[in-house]
């Protein structure tokens, strides 16, 4: 009975480890790899998949064939069924519910005419009913300037690299990337440089979280094993 107690416990500390600490996980960031923005992290997807929310990755289809209603066509965007002439109907690709169009992309309903400058506006995960800026690498919210990414910052990397990998920044974010330069490590860096925002699908990243969260995951299935070793 002590041992199955210590067994449940033990594993029940490995699975909150790794979806407390990982992140944008391995569970639902499924074909795309995670970014870091000064005050949030997301999933950013590879060529071919769109974001359904910040979190999770879909195939993207074309708005073509009735089959393909409310399948993703773009980020935060489905294919809608629309009315037209002679009672036919045909798809067209609108944003998800909760979205609005803002420029050429769909954004949350609550970051209605909200300009970040240096950042992008996303929901408040404390508050989803009020927006909030996340802010390129370099830059932080100015209190005196409505919450808009106008003042300089630094912002470490807390990112869970693979080994091999390194946190690295690619314009307005953090990301894991291959270290050519043959060192390893699993984080860390420092804030600078300003970019244009976290938007676009660029990356064909075979390093992406999957390899992160197994990297962890073995870690502390080492760990579990040493302890199981001194109960038993």
């Amino acid at each position: 009975m002590k041992f199955s107690y210590s067994f449940l416990f033990f594993l029940f500390i490995i699975i909150s480890v790794i979806l407390t600490e990982v992140g944008c996980s391995y569970w639902n960031c499924i074909n795309g790899y995670e970014i870091q923005m000064s005050n949030h992290k997301e999933c950013k997807c590879n060529n071919g998949y769109v974001n359904l929310d910040e979190d999770m990755c879909s195939p993207i289809f074309k708005c073509d064939h009735l089959d393909s209603t409310h399948r993703p066509c773009d980020n935060y965007s489905v294919c809608t069924e629309s009315p037209v002439r002679n009672g036919q109907s045909k798809l067209t690709c609108q944003c998800s519910i909760g979205y609005i169009k803002q420029g050429d992309s769909c954004v949350p309903a609550v970051c209605k005419n909200i300009d970040c400058v240096n950042g992008k506006c996303i929901e408040n995960p404390d508050n989803p009913d009020r927006p909030m800026c996340s802010c390129n690498i370099g830059k932080d919210v100015n209190p005196e300037d409505n919450g808009a990414c106008t003042k300089d910052g630094t912002t470490e990397c807390t990112l869970y690299c693979q080994i091999g990998d390194i946190c690295k920044q690619e314009g307005p974010f953090y990301t894991c990337t291959i270290d050519e330069s043959g060192s390893s490590s699993s984080g860390g860096g420092g804030g600078g440089g300003d970019g244009d925002g976290a938007d676009g699908n660029d990356k064909d990243s075979s390093s992406g979280s999957f390899n992160r969260n197994l990297s962890v995951f073995n870690t502390l299935s080492i760990i579990f094993l040493i302890a199981l070793f001194y109960i038993i």
